[in-house]
């Protein structure tokens, strides 16, 4: 099965996180366009999950629970449940659901760590149906974590191709106001909420974004650096305020520092004249624009990032930090 041929029948969609949903809203826009109709699918979220704007009329908000699985399903009796990637393993319950029910079930991962750690429930483990991934490199690390190899499909991500046709309708000045920013050049700062989920890599998004504007102030002073804006894009799960310490230290006159949380991501990509990340599908996402990108993961314990369909530059020596923010940031 590939997007151009899902079967024409009842199909339910679930996606908790923002990615996940991106993944899924562009697959049924597609599939829109070959003639599917609202009455073709179903889109869940879980009552904590984020929701945007863009997707709101397609999905509803419900609890992850067996029993409201069950009834939809005993509803709706789908041909086919398609998961996105979800935070944490709340795959493994519809899946299993879905097993018991004999439904078909497909789950899209959407990035390259925790593969199998999505399936589990109770130290058992509950395959889908089949399980796409984003590249080769992928199915081998899927399957290297147990995946079975039988069941592993590679397809590219849905959303790479709006991304790539994407216009904004606000121009950079109107971009610019909204956010109240002064005309310097723009440094967007892709902010994963490292800490909290993957604590043991080496590094994280506190020491990633301090380390990145004290070398900036330093450049600064020396001369060596213009006047910037820097934007900080917080997770959409993330408190606005969390890195207030960190910009109370190095904000100043030629270093505007903010957070900014409930805007689209894409347009702070389109309009940013710089971006530095991690691992962030934000950070495909500002390749696929043809972005500056410079990706910052000090002392780093793994590769988390696998992207291959360009290049990346990533920094994880911290003495080479400076001389590598210079260099990327006198690039228009």
């Amino acid at each position: 099965m590939n997007y151009n041929d899902f079967p024409k029948g009842k199909t339910i969609f679930v996606g908790v996180d923002p990615a996940a949903q991106n993944t899924i809203y562009s697959l049924i826009s597609l599939l829109m366009q070959q003639g599917w109709t609202k009455e073709d699918f179903l889109f869940y979220t879980s009552t904590d999950g984020y929701v945007n704007d863009q997707i709101r009329p397609f999905v509803q908000p419900i609890d992850f629970s067996r029993e409201a699985i069950e009834k939809i399903f005993i509803e709706h009796f789908p041909e086919l449940l398609f998961l996105g990637t979800s935070v944490g393993n709340r795959e493994a319950l519809w899946v299993s659901t879905a097993n018991e029910k004999g439904i078909k079930s497909i789950s899209f991962i959407d990035h390259w760590v925790n593969f199998i750690h999505r399936f589990l429930k109770d130290g058992k483990a509950f395959f889908p149906s089949g399980v796409w991934v984003l590249n080769e490199t992928a199915r081998l690390d899927a399957e290297k974590e147990g995946i079975p190899p039988e069941i592993i499909e590679v397809h590219r991500n849905p959303y790479y191709r709006l991304i790539e046709d994407y216009r904004p309708q606000l121009s950079k000045e109107q971009f610019y106001q909204l956010l109240g920013v002064e005309k310097n050049k723009t440094i967007l700062f892709i902010s994963d909420p490292v800490k909290d989920n993957l604590p043991d890599i080496g590094f994280d998004e506190f020491s990633t974004l301090e380390a990145v504007l004290q070398e900036i102030s330093t450049l600064q002073k020396e001369g060596r650096a213009e006047n910037y804006d820097v934007l900080i894009k917080l997770h959409p799960r993330c408190v606005e305020g969390k890195y207030a310490g960190i910009i109370a230290r190095y904000d100043s006159e030629k270093l505007k520092i903010r957070e900014v949380r409930d805007m689209d991501p894409k347009i702070m990509n389109y309009y940013a004249d710089y971006v530095i990340g991690m691992f962030s599908n934000m950070v495909v996402e500002a390749l696929l624009m043809k972005k500056n990108v410079l990706r910052v993961e000090l002392n780093r314990t793994q590769e988390l990032f696998k992207f291959d369909e360009m290049k990346c530059k990533v920094v994880t020596e911290g003495h080479k930090l400076k001389d590598e923010l210079y260099n990327f940031l006198k690039n228009d």
